[in-house]
């Protein structure tokens, strides 16, 4: 057992709702059941407005056309994002939904390798799992400007 994981082997970084999530795919033993499961979280992903549908919102080196974004709210960060692909809106769903209000600071900490432990990018095209990793890195680098610009209004007595 690693020093960041709970004896249940669930890392205590995460969010209850990406925990579940994690554990739900991770106890799926046949990979068609697993696939239904990242598509059926995928639906739950609301589209975003056309109007973030923009270049800056777009994730490079993603097989599937994908918008995601952060916004801060109460000192919460609210992500959004959407794919053109079901399996990728899937996996979208697990940081949209799962890392959803969090604050940046948690949100920075917790590391995207938990996918691993889904057991679904066993048999994910490379392309696929770096579109995975490359949206979380487009979410991390929102979070990091949000912060910048949470601390900055702080200083500036906003």
């Amino acid at each position: 057992m690693s020093q960041t994981q709970t004896l249940d082997g669930q890392d205590p970084a995460l969010p209850p709702r990406l925990a579940s999530m994690v554990a739900e795919l991770g106890s799926i033993d046949d990979l068609e059941e697993k696939y239904d499961l990242l598509i059926e979280l995928g639906k739950e992903v609301e589209d975003i407005p056309a109007e973030r549908k923009t270049m800056e919102c777009l994730v490079q080196g993603c097989q599937s056309v994908t918008h995601v974004y952060a916004t801060l709210e109460d000192g919460k960060l609210r992500l959004h994002g959407h794919a053109d692909a079901m399996i990728v809106n899937g996996l979208l769903a697990l940081l949209v939904l799962g890392l959803d209000g969090m604050t940046p600071e948690a949100f920075l900490k917790v590391n995207p390798k938990f996918i691993e432990t889904t057991g679904v990018i066993k048999s994910l095209t490379p392309s696929r799992v770096n579109g995975f990793y490359n949206i979380h890195e487009k979410l991390k680098a929102d979070a990091l400007l949000l912060l910048g610009k949470q601390a900055q209004g702080a200083s500036n007595g906003n």
